[in-house]
């Protein structure tokens, strides 16, 4: 059961919405701490995107995935 929910800064923005140039090491450090404590089956669905997309292959969709499946597509694909 989650008991915690962690929102990364925003690599690209400030607290109040502005542009700023991207923040490669605050993106670098959210993804490490995903990969250490976020949910095993959307790290490897994000992982499996990529890996797709890298190869030159439209990425699977997930047969009744869930919304936190849509989202992690989504975020895989905007990163990419």
């Amino acid at each position: 059961m989650p008991c915690l929910s962690v929102y990364p800064a925003h690599p690209a923005k400030d607290a109040f919405g502005r542009a700023k140039p991207f923040q490669a090491e605050r993106h670098d450090t959210f993804q490490s701490l995903l990969r250490g404590y976020g949910d095993p089956a959307m790290i490897r669905l994000k992982t499996e995107v990529t890996a797709a997309l890298v190869g030159g292959e439209a990425p699977r969709l997930v047969e009744n995935g869930d919304r936190f499946a849509r989202a992690c597509i989504r975020i895989a694909l905007r990163q990419a």
